[in-house]
């Protein structure tokens, strides 16, 4: 089934009223497939509205009911349904490409996990979106009983679309705007279907309001980390629904912890560490390079056998790095060729060893956590150490779970780290910072496509959730946006910016690599010649990032040459046309960003891969936009 990755199912999901089942059942008949909606099959079944049912058995028992009912619809699409349209030869398009049921969702399916697992599992899904408001003016003229708005219908569906907003995004495939007639959005819908469901179409446009930046994986990530071995219960709130950070959860479940999500937050009851035998486990670390080389020193403290796998991208990604570092204190570690999987067996031991940190600091940031679990005291060094300010942020959580490091240099330059072992994380609530990573893209939006100064109130374009004091090398897309001209102004947690008359400027990015594609989307509306050093570091992300923007950006018109570690790039005007993310979250952002400015739509290929770490970019960068429009 090429149109839905064969996938049999089309899962329509969204708020209540954003007229899932009305577009559900217009899909299903031009496509010549059956039709379920999962609320009337379960009134059905218990012979009761889903109205009563709310009332009599409370929310919790109609999610046991709902995931019964979803799991039974997508074990044997197209039949056990009661289907109001029954796949018929003579319509719909043919030859095994299309779905072979439609399912409309209740609005609060996808926040139960169990069904989020199933829909990614078995279904494409399509996420309705539609504003909170018009959603209500919508459920007010169809009467129809809804037992979460029955008092304040508004203010109970803007409560809806900011708790679940972030849940329909990670859950999507793709994305449809609800704001038109049944017959024009199920059009919209079908065209997806045929042009690819992973194709996102960024349109040009102004910016205007506030955003909440992303939660920042890498903050979230290392909370995990600490949590996994503790004392006692965590809390992690704020970490949000990437894909990275639901990798992490992953880890820590296999590992041998208890992970709950609680809404954006994950209850984490710590596994067991000394005098435990694990058992041989296999580690989905998903597309994370951080979380296969951080969890593989955590998996190296049991004496057990554990592979750490990796999909798509991160298949070919380094990772002899932490082959060398975890072998430096007595644990086997084999990779593939320098490549996953990893095939690891502890125990770690303590000691005392220096490494080679030039290609990543993200094995030094595992070793720093699982040197302090060891029995007996270590040092580390690291020679030639990259991305110090992400060492910096691991040495910050580690000391909020109350373990000690204390860190200095020697006198060739090389980091040193003291770790003090037999130390135990202590269980705590931790907060997850925003991420000034995804942020950058935002804020390069406003400086190339906001209000000019003094244009929308006096906060103009603001991005919100972000700590100016973070450790996160990637705050310094505050002084590249400087020196471009623009004049980013902090304030609180927020960090306000207009549109820019910009200039060429030069920057290092050498300790904050991904600055880069925000970065090249700046330079590229910028007149003259920008320079931006530490293109070296590109080569081995989630794509050769900067031959990807080269070719990606020169689809658009922009001319960015490569010379070793510099990357030039020639301000010029942005055309529409089409491009492809190369399966890199950060391209797929910046080619949506870059189509601001553009003179037509750009047609971005693989732009799902965007939840790697910020699932509902492309919706919100949608909002913005609407929001000047």
């Amino acid at each position: 089934m090429e149109a839905t990755g064969g996938r049999a199912v089309l899962a329509l999901i969204g708020l209540p009223a954003s007229g899932k089942s009305t577009v559900g059942a217009l899909v299903a008949g031009a496509l010549g497939a059956a039709f379920a909606d999962s609320d009337a099959e379960i009134g059905r079944a218990a012979g009761r509205a889903v109205a009563e049912l709310f009332r009599s058995e409370g929310e919790a028992a109609f999610r046991q009911r709902e995931l019964a009912c979803v799991g039974e619809l997508t074990r044997s699409p197209a039949a056990g349904a009661s289907a109001h349209f029954s796949p018929s030869p003579d319509s719909g398009p043919r030859g095994g490409r299309w779905p072979r049921l439609v399912l409309a969702l209740g609005g609060g399916a996808p926040t139960v996990e169990s069904i989020r697992e199933l829909l990614r599992e078995r279904c494409v899904v399509a996420w309705l979106d539609l504003a909170p408001e018009v959603a209500a003016a919508r459920a007010r003229a169809d009467g129809e009983s809804r037992p979460l708005l029955a008092r304040d219908p508004e203010g109970g569906m803007r409560a809806l679309d900011a708790g679940r907003r972030a849940i329909y995004a990670a859950c999507a495939d793709f994305r449809v705007d609800a704001d038109a007639s049944p017959e024009a959005v199920a059009a919209r819908l079908l065209e997806r279907l045929s042009g690819g469901v992973d194709v996102e179409t960024a349109l040009p446009g102004r910016v205007a309001g506030a955003v909440a930046a992303p939660p920042s994986k890498s903050s979230a990530i290392r909370a995990l980390a600490c949590a996994l071995y503790a004392d006692g219960e965590s809390l992690v709130r704020g970490a949000g629904y990437s894909d990275d950070v639901e990798a992490a959860a992953r880890a820590c479940r296999t590992l041998g912890a208890r992970v709950e999500r609680e809404g954006p937050d994950f209850r984490v009851s710590p596994a067991r560490l000394r005098g435990a035998a694990r058992g041989a486990v296999s580690v989905d670390c998903g597309e994370s390079a951080l979380v296969l080389r951080m969890f593989a020193a955590l998996a190296a403290l049991s004496g057990d056998e554990a592979s750490l796998e990796a999909r798509g991208s991160l298949r070919g990604r380094p990772a002899g790095m932490v082959e060398a570092a975890l072998g430096t204190y007595g644990a086997a570690c084999a990779s593939s060729g320098g490549a996953p999987p990893l095939r690891v067996r502890g125990p770690l031991r303590a000691g005392d060893a220096r490494i080679d940190g030039s290609e990543s600091s993200q094995a030094v940031s595992g070793l720093l956590l699982a040197l302090a679990l060891t029995e007996g005291d270590s040092t580390l060094e690291v020679e030639r150490a990259v991305s110090g300010g992400y060492v910096d942020l691991t040495l910050e959580t580690l000391r909020a779970f109350d373990l000690r490091i204390d860190g200095d240099r020697t006198e060739g330059g090389a980091r040193r780290f003291r770790i003090p072992g037999g130390q135990t994380p202590r269980g705590r609530e931790f907060r997850v910072e925003g991420d000034w990573s995804g942020a950058a893209f935002m804020l390069v939006a406003g400086a190339i496509a906001g209000p000019l100064p003094g244009e929308g109130g006096a906060a103009g374009f603001r991005v919100t959730g972000l700590d100016a004091d973070s450790r996160q090398p990637d705050r310094a897309v505050l002084e590249a946006l400087r020196l471009a001209g623009a004049a980013p102004r902090v304030e609180g947690d927020s960090v306000s910016i207009a549109r820019a008359e910009l200039r060429a400027f030069r920057f290092d990015a050498s300790d904050c690599p991904d600055l880069f594609p925000p970065l090249v989307v700046l330079a590229s509306l910028c007149p003259g010649v920008t320079e931006l050093r530490g293109a070296r570091r590109l080569r081995a992300k989630e794509s050769d990032r900067a031959l990807a923007l080269a070719e990606e950006f020169g689809k658009l018109g922009a001319v960015l040459e490569l010379d070793g570690d510099l990357a030039r790039v020639r301000g010029g005007p942005i055309r529409g046309g089409r491009a492809d993310s190369r399966g890199d979250h950060r391209i797929a952002m910046a080619l949506a960003v870059a189509a601001l400015a553009a003179d037509g739509p750009v047609a971005i290929g693989g732009a799902s891969c965007a939840a790697k770490s910020w699932p509902g970019f492309f919706a919100e960068l949608d909002r913005l936009r609407a929001a000047r429009d």
